[in-house]
C-alpha cells in the first residue's frame, strides 16, 4: 500500500475520525502534539544515530501510542517485533538485520520511516510479552560493506504486562 506524506504543517496537531461503514473507526493522528486513542498509555521513543530510547521499558497490555521522535541527521525507522530474545541477540541476516522469518520472532509492526526532525505517532493494540523496538534499516556503505542499524544499537527491550 503506497502511503502519500502530508507536510507537517499542513496537518499539525490535527486528529481525523472517520467511521468507515459504521463498525470500525480509523483514527489518524499527525504533528508532534497530536492525540493518541483515549486510554491508549504514551510511550515517547527517541531515535538518533545508532540509539533508540523508549522513556518507559515495560506498559500493560492494551493499546500502546509510540510517539516516535527522530534526532539524528539522516532518516531512521520504527518496528516492534515480538519474541524472548534478548534485544541486542535476535538471529540475524548475512547483512546483519533482525532475521524476522526466524523462529521465535513475530512482527508486531514493520517499518514506519521517520524523517530527520520529525515524529510519528504509532499506535498499536499490544498483548503481554516480551519485544524488541529497533531501527532493522541496513545500508550499504562506499567500501560495499554493510551498515546495520540494529547492529550498531539501534534497539531497546519493552515488556507488555
Amino acid at each position: 500500500m503506497n502511503i502519500r506524506r502530508i507536510t507537517k504543517s499542513a496537518l499539525l496537531g490535527a486528529t481525523a475520525t472517520v467511521a468507515i461503514l459504521g463498525f470500525t473507526t480509523l483514527t489518524i493522528a499527525c504533528g508532534e502534539d497530536a492525540k493518541a486513542d483515549v486510554g491508549a498509555t504514551s510511550v515517547k521513543v527517541t531515535l538518533d544515530e545508532w540509539v533508540l530510547a523508549p522513556d518507559l521499558a515495560s506498559v500493560p497490555a492494551g493499546k500502546v501510542a509510540f510517539t516516535v521522535t527522530n534526532d539524528g541527521t539522516q532518516d531512521l525507522a520504527f518496528a516492534v517485533v515480538k519474541t524472548d530474545y534478548p534485544a541486542g541477540a535476535l538471529p540475524v541476516n548475512v547483512d546483519g538485520s533482525a532475521n524476522w522469518n526466524a523462529q521465535g520472532v513475530q512482527i508486531v509492526k514493520g517499518v514506519e520511516s521517520v524523517d530527520v526532525g520529525k515524529s510519528r505517532l504509532v499506535v498499536l493494540d499490544m498483548q503481554p510479552g516480551n519485544y524488541v523496538l529497533m531501527d532493522n534499516t541496513v545500508e550499504t556503505v562506499a567500501t560495499g560493506a554493510y551498515l546495520s542499524h540494529y547492529k550498531e544499537g539501534m534497539h531497546a527491550a519493552f515488556r507488555v504486562d
